[in-house]
């Protein structure tokens, strides 16, 4: 594991504050290569799909579906690491990608509210690029036409408008606010304690492995939208 991946995943993982409490974990994270391994032992192969119980730097503890703890390394690179959940429309902030079908005029105006919306890391894989394309046998009702758009969120307006830049093309577009978010994201930040884990690696003692390539996490509970700094001062005057 290179020294610019383990120190990714040290500032990934620190920030949940969450101290193991089980054994070797600092020597086997630091400088055992076989993660576990004792003389006499072959390697084998694993798949884990559990709760994220605990970590700290690039290890992690998680219980299995079958109720068995483990202690894994994670060789995968952050960019293997996707993470799945729903969010709240005030989640999603300028730069993230995101695709979703609205009807547009043709000026670039919405004619009606977004009401689902996929949030996600561009790569080679998903094949999504940038731009507007007409969706066929749709549309034409005043003067408005149904078009598939992938884009960048380029800015939030105080009317709650988004500006989503498509390629060469920017659009207005109303979100309904009880919109279908759905959040696909290769960003370990978004990992949380709770979560559950899948991903396959190799193992020589039963209880201590090694994950590497793709490792999907489905988060536990929603992604909120950061609170209103100017909310939190009134309630704070009104507790005063």
């Amino acid at each position: 594991m290179s020294s610019q991946v383990r120190a990714t995943f040290l500032k990934v993982f620190c920030t949940l504050a969450i101290t193991l409490t089980f054994s070797e974990t600092e020597a086997y994270a630091q400088g055992n290569g076989n993660f576990g391994a004792r003389p006499g032992q072959e390697r084998q192969r694993m798949s884990i799909e559990g709760k994220l119980t605990a970590v700290q730097g690039n290890v992690m503890q998680v219980q299995n579906k079958d109720g068995k703890p483990w202690i894994l390394r994670v060789d995968s690179r952050p960019t293997d690491i996707t993470v799945q959940g729903e969010a709240e429309k005030g989640w999603v902030q300028p730069g993230m990608f995101i695709y979703f079908t609205g009807k547009f005029d043709r000026r670039g105006n919405g004619a009606e509210p977004v009401s689902k919306i996929n949030v996600f890391t561009p790569n080679p894989e998903n094949q999504l690029r940038p731009g507007v394309t007409e969706v066929p046998g749709f549309g034409g009702e005043g003067g408005a036409t149904d078009y598939e758009v992938v884009g960048r969120v380029a800015g939030v307006a105080r009317d709650g408008k988004w500006t989503v830049a498509a390629g060469n093309q920017k659009l207005t577009v109303e979100v309904a606010d009880d919109a279908e978010i759905e959040v696909n994201m290769a960003n370990p930040l978004l990992i949380q304690i709770g979560d559950t884990v899948k991903g396959d690696g190799i193992y020589y003692t039963a209880g201590q492995g090694i994950l590497s390539g793709h490792i999907e996490v489905d988060a536990a509970n929603p992604f909120k939208a950061p609170e209103d700094k100017r909310s939190r001062r009134g309630r704070d005057k009104e507790e005063d």
